[in-house]
């Protein structure tokens, strides 16, 4: 029983541990994006998808996984759950990079705000995720701050709901999916390539037909595009492998990491507007985050002595 315990402990710990460093590197993309400023959104998403199969390929061909992805790629069920979760994670890539391009980061910040809500939503809604009393507290005050938020500030950004809903079922859908988070990931990349592929060549030889004006790409775009891989698929690994091992309700709480810290960077760094209205629909959901940190804490100690004592 001990052995178990520790192993449980282990994975949920390894779990959340995964989730913090997929939000935290998420929210530097705004740095990453912003370095970008040249270069279109719609050429930032085909590169990532491009880049993020490079960075793959050769983890894929170290840890022998061909089988894996081979059975994921054949299996009409599986498949046809990654393609959906391929197109979500596009959407929400260009709108996220488009948000950065157009100095829109609050708003997409506000997006990943409300995302948690809507994963909590469906945890109980899909899954049968029960919340404890605390949790519902939680959940109330921040849709609460929320729906203050939008009305208050007089904001239905779009920009905003395209992220929260886009993300929140990539996550239901790559929990609910029975492959791993590798495999899942690199057969996304997969789906997304020819795509990608197809956008890129017809940018470089044909630039007139895309709307879009063409881009001089230098040394320098062109090692941050490279990097837009590593950032792209690193955290999403992460997520992959987190949301597997917690569940969705604090999977959906924690997200809340990555919007603060892009808020930060939008105000500090980039000098997007927050006046003292936004601050204080702010500070509720932080204090809903606050409430719902030390409740899974007291959870998580008094569920091991509980299991300890059986």
């Amino acid at each position: 029983m001990n052995d178990s315990l520790a192993y449980h402990q282990s994975q949920a710990f390894r779990g959340l541990v995964a989730l913090i460093l997929a939000y935290s590197i998420w929210s530097l993309g705004v740095v990453l994006f912003k370095l970008l400023g040249n270069v279109p959104s719609l050429d930032i998403v085909a590169h990532r998808a491009v880049w993020s199969f490079v960075f793959l390929l050769p983890i894929i061909i170290f840890t022998n996984r061909w089988h894996s992805c081979y059975v994921a790629l054949t299996t009409p069920k599986l498949l046809g759950g990654l393609a959906v979760t391929s197109l979500l994670i596009s959407i929400n890539w260009l709108v996220f990079v488009w948000s950065i391009e157009t100095d829109r980061v609050v708003q997409s910040s506000l997006g990943y705000y409300i995302n948690p809500l809507i994963s909590v939503l469906l945890g109980v809604v899909v899954l049968s995720e029960r919340l404890r009393m605390a949790q519902m507290v939680s959940l109330l005050l921040a849709t609460i701050s929320v729906g203050a938020m939008l009305w208050l500030l007089g904001i239905i950004p779009w920009i905003s709901v395209t992220l929260a809903v886009s993300f929140a079922f990539y996550g239901l859908f790559r929990k609910m999916i029975a492959v791993d988070h590798l495999d899942g990931l690199f057969i996304e990349t997969i789906l997304l390539l020819p795509i990608a592929l197809g956008w890129l060549l017809l940018r470089s030889s044909a630039p007139e037909m895309t709307g879009l004006p063409p881009v001089d790409i230098g040394l320098r775009e062109w090692a941050l595009l490279a990097l837009g891989g590593p950032s792209t698929a690193i955290p999403l690994l992460l997520f992959a492998y987190g949301i597997r091992r917690r569940s969705l309700t604090v999977v959906g709480f924690t997200q809340y990491i990555n919007p603060t810290m892009q808020l930060l960077l939008a105000v500090l760094v980039y000098g997007e507007l927050f006046g003292g209205l936004h601050l204080l629909i702010f500070s509720g959901i932080w204090l809903a985050l606050a409430i719902f940190l030390l409740d899974l804490i007291r959870h998580e100690k008094e569920r091991a002595r509980e299991i300890e004592g059986s």
